[in-house]
């Protein structure tokens, strides 16, 4: 293959996105610049959120005239929340997407993967 993916893992916080590139072992913190989210909901405005992800992706790709098609592994970091609806499952999915995201795995616990755990999931555990 002349392009293989890259795997990012985001977890997504209301105020910072933890971005790690899984195969260069590389990892950044974005600070979110435009608020997202409101009380309810860890997304609220979607282009603003997709726009965040963008920007936290960007560090990644510099100096790269081409950019191979992205894996994406979002685990959301809401303290407040155990459960999420078919509505905020959605927005997390097409908000990756539209991002730039060519494939889109969900994992909604509340530990950090390792970079093991994350190969090994994008397998079998996590949410497609």
């Amino acid at each position: 293959m002349i392009f293989s993916s890259d795997i990012f893992y985001l977890r997504v916080f209301r105020d910072k996105i933890e971005v790690r590139n899984v195969k260069a072992g590389k990892e950044e913190l974005h600070t979110v610049t435009n608020n997202f989210s409101n009380d309810r909901m860890l997304v609220a405005d979607f282009e603003t959120f997709e726009s965040e992800i963008r920007n936290a992706l960007k560090k990644f790709q510099k100096g790269r005239f081409l950019t191979p098609s992205m894996k994406l592994i979002f685990q959301p970091m809401e303290e407040n929340v155990s459960n999420y609806s078919q509505v905020e499952i959605r927005s997390f999915r097409d908000s990756c997407e539209h991002a730039g995201a060519k494939e889109v795995f969900l994992y909604f616990g509340k530990d950090k993967l390792t970079d093991e755990k994350i190969i090994n999931g994008m397998n079998s555990e996590f949410e497609r």
